[in-house]
């Protein structure tokens, strides 16, 4: 019977019928057919076999596994060739822990054959992670790359990375941003650790902005100190620092100060003193919850305090409310004008840093808002002052623009009757779409309408493309974010400031 099974498969799969042919096979093995012959059976038909399995049903699937088990131990003249099958099979069928096995002994007790099979085996292992990784099998596209690897490294590495970028984008998206690092951390790390440190931070800067706007942060400093200390090392400190400090003030916004003073004395951890206005913050509404609304000299002693605490504007609340007693009404007073002295003091600050740092219209907002305060006369004299530099470095920026345009123009027209004309087309649309309005910008398009039909002949030559040059006396505006080359930036640049030298000999 078992014979007679053989050859009904041999029947079958002349006639095409591969799947028939399989469970043929199957019923031939399990009647204990010579398992020499069945391997020379399957061998021969190696690839219509390998083709038939993916169409197999549970049925042709059992009989296969059969067919399988029965030339596991032959002793086949081609051993090479019988293994090399059935890691075809095997890795058709998905059976991937039989694979790592049948590639172990082939690499043991057949080294050539492994070695001129290898690149075979390899767009086996490539055609099959691919196909799997496009069905959303992930967890069998990992596994068979891990077999790639031992075969080509450079393949698998590249797959696997394409692999673990799309699962951890999935896991990011769907906020498992913990499953995500794991994911870069053991799958990526090794293949390309540049890639996955990039990943990982920038997943747990996603995680931080979506727990904060869930309002639980907590996770997200869970995750800094798990993954950020051990691949983030320049950073983690700051992070954790700015967090634990965000963490503590959203508690003291919801007035539970012990977690708060928790939160805070994390902070003082990673770096001493850094949370110290925060801890005395914290006591300072320890104190005042203690108080009555009525008890004014508890209310007053409690400025004292915040004062000798550097917390003006705690103390300023303070009198304020102790100004309700008849009796330390005036010593409220003068306390709460001190205070708003020290504050509008603070500000002014502030404020001369901003114009240091040539943030003159924010400076200009803010000493709006600045001057509505009650300020003393010296203070209110500054604040003036302040804002009349403000508005003449306003001025000062908007009269250079002219002059840059002119100077860039100039060097346009240098360019182009030097023979640079792709460099003079550059500079003409700087000049033409970032200074609009100006005489400069004017006679550049005038100009370039003029000579356009040259530079297109010198573009066509050299192979370039035009650029997008808009009038900007047209009905469309042109942007005024236009982009030019990295060269093209620097030597106007390097003009701009010849211009200010130049400028700057003249008055001296």
């Amino acid at each position: 019977p078992a014979d007679h099974f053989l050859l009904e498969a041999k029947d079958h799969i002349s006639q095409g019928d591969t799947r028939a042919a399989i469970g043929a096979l199957g019923r031939a093995a399990s009647d204990g057919v010579d398992s020499t012959s069945l391997a020379a059976v399957m061998l021969r038909h190696r690839d219509e076999i390998a083709e038939a399995i993916p169409r197999l049903g549970a049925g042709g699937r059992d009989a296969l596994v059969l067919a399988l088990d029965g030339v596991a131990d032959v002793k086949y003249p081609r051993p090479a060739d019988l293994l090399l099958a059935r890691i075809l099979w095997h890795l058709e069928f998905g059976d991937i822990e039989g694979v790592r096995s049948l590639l172990a002994r082939m690499r043991e007790r057949h080294g050539d054959a492994y070695e001129n099979h290898r690149a075979q085996i390899v767009e086996w292992l490539s055609v099959k992670a691919d196909d799997a990784l496009g069905e959303g099998k992930h967890s069998e596209a990992i596994d068979l790359l891990v077999e790639l690897r031992q075969l080509d490294p450079q393949a698998a590495g590249d797959r696997r990375a394409m692999l673990v970028l799309t699962l951890g984008r999935e896991a990011r998206d769907r906020g498992d941003y913990r499953r995500a690092i794991e994911q870069y951390e053991s799958q990526l790390m090794d293949v390309s650790p540049n890639i996955a440190i990039e990943r990982i931070e920038t997943t747990l800067l996603e995680a931080e902005t979506d727990y904060r706007a869930q309002g639980r942060l907590g996770r997200a400093i869970d995750l800094w100190e798990e993954f950020g200390t051990r691949h983030l090392a320049d950073q983690v400190t700051e992070r954790l620092l700015d967090l634990w400090l965000e963490l503590g003030h959203e508690f003291m916004a919801d007035s539970a100060i012990g977690s708060a003073r928790k939160c805070f004395g994390n902070a003082e951890l990673i770096e001493a003193g850094s949370a110290d206005v925060e801890l005395k913050q914290c006591e300072y509404m320890e104190l005042r919850a203690a108080i009555a609304e009525t008890d004014y000299v508890g209310f007053y002693d409690l400025g004292e305090w915040a004062l000798d605490a550097g917390l003006n504007e705690e103390a300023r609340k303070a009198f304020d409310q102790a100004s309700g007693s008849d009796v330390l009404r005036a010593n409220a007073w003068t306390q709460m004008r001190r205070i708003d002295d020290a504050l509008a003091e603070e500000e002014l600050a502030r404020l001369m840093g901003l114009y240091d740092a040539g943030e003159f219209f924010e400076l200009v907002e803010s000493l709006g808002d600045f001057r509505e305060r009650p300020l003393g006369q010296g203070l209110r004299e500054q604040a003036d002052r302040l804002r009349e530099l403000a508005r003449d470095a306003i001025a000062l920026s908007a009269s250079e623009r002219p002059q840059q345009a002119e100077v860039l123009w100039q060097q346009a027209e240098r360019a182009y009757y030097s023979g640079e004309l792709g460099e003079a087309e550059q500079m003409i649309e700087v000049i033409i779409q970032r200074y609009a309005g100006t005489p400069a910008a004017a006679r550049a398009e005038a100009f370039y309408r003029k000579v356009r039909p040259r530079m297109d002949l010198n573009r066509i030559e050299r192979g370039r493309r035009a650029p997008e040059i808009k009038s900007y006396t047209g009905a469309e505006p042109p942007s005024a974010t236009a982009t030019h080359s990295a060269e093209t930036s620097t030597e106007i640049a390097r003009e701009i400031e010849r211009l200010k030298a130049s400028r700057r000999n003249i008055h001296e």
